[in-house]
């Protein structure tokens, strides 16, 4: 195709072998953790580059563009002298926990989960409130399941036009603005049952039933733990999500999915002619305009950016702890040459 398209593929498997480790120690040694160098986890995955020249060189207009694609997949084969589990990070209150186990990917997301039923449905307590797993289950990973990124570049006499959209397709992430967003009523997910519950109850903290009216109200989805009966009982939104994050910490509703489509920059730029320059000590001049995290396409969960969350080296935004809101930059850039 006479040079106009290049292709870059690369397929790799690796082990990586006695890791540092921070591992817990009893309290008697007068230390909390010891590090360790053990463990093992093995990777493979795809990477793939595709360059093209979209519009023949030859063209007064030209435009070029890249795209790229990357998946891993993780996997703990052991941890330290037959530990069964490596908590990297956890939030406060410990909602979730993002652990490595043996035969899983490596960062899988755990906490509480609604018990369920053997026909999947979840179970109700004579209270109305849902009920909670006995232990931590699996509610989440936090590895994409592919990153993608395309990337163009286009010029016309001296206007250069680049723009990036990249985007993240799977991978969860666990949300405590989420968390608060529904236990303090400020999130959309907070207003099911909302209106029947307060055109229903009266009272200084709306909890007594209004005489002669059916009372209505939130109304978990699920059956009677005891009875099988499919649940009836309405309850207070408020106190529900308070009950379900609070004291339960049921967390299966907070961990979001992260994948999203975003145009991460735009650059508009312009060289100046040579013959504005030639009786200056300046060989080259151009100016651009610089936009940045401009805009998504497509987000998952619309109410928080997936990259707003806490960034370590090892769990990378896996927690988001009640971050603010992803803000856009601008810029203007004058490039000189001499």
């Amino acid at each position: 195709m006479k040079n106009r398209l290049e292709a870059d593929f690369t397929y790799y498997t690796a082990r990586t072998e006695n890791q540092l480790m921070n591992v817990e120690v009893a309290p008697s040694t007068g230390y909390s953790h010891r590090k360790y160098n053990a463990g093992e986890v093995a990777n493979k995955g795809i990477e793939l580059q595709l360059t093209g020249s979209i519009l023949n060189p030859s063209c007064a207009l030209s435009w070029n563009a890249t795209l790229n694609a990357s998946r891993n997949n993780s996997k703990v084969i052991e941890l330290y002298e037959g530990k069964e589990s490596l908590r990297f990070g956890t939030v406060p209150m410990e909602y979730v926990y993002i652990e490595a186990r043996p035969g899983q990917a490596f960062g899988q997301i755990y906490g509480y989960d609604y018990a369920r039923n053997d026909k999947g449905q979840i179970l109700v307590d004579n209270l109305g409130y849902p009920m909670a797993t006995d232990e931590l289950v699996a509610l989440g990973d936090i590895n994409p399941d592919v990153m993608l990124g395309l990337s163009n570049n286009l010029s016309y006499k001296g206007v250069n036009l680049s723009f990036l959209i990249d985007a993240q397709i799977g991978g969860e992430y666990f949300s405590q603005s989420a968390v608060y967003g529904h236990m303090y009523g400020t999130g959309v997910s907070s207003i099911e049952g909302r209106e029947e519950w307060y055109s229903t109850h009266e009272g200084p903290t709306n909890s007594d039933e209004i005489p002669g009216v059916f009372p209505d109200g939130y109304i978990q989805e699920g059956v009677n733990a005891e009875t099988g009966m499919v649940n009836t009982k309405p309850v207070d939104p408020l106190m529900r999500s308070a009950e379900v994050a609070l004291f339960r910490k049921i967390m299966g509703d907070y961990v979001m999915d992260a994948t999203n489509v975003r145009l991460r920059e735009v650059v508009l730029g312009y060289q100046l002619p040579q013959k504005w320059l030639n009786a200056t000590f300046i060989s080259r001049a151009n100016v651009s305009l610089v936009g940045r995290n401009l805009l998504f396409f497509y987000n998952a969960n619309p109410d928080i950016d997936p990259e707003a969350g806490v960034n370590n080296q090892n769990i990378g935004t896996a927690i988001e702890l009640n971050s603010m809101p992803g803000t856009r930059s601008y810029g203007f850039n004058i490039k000189l040459n001499f």
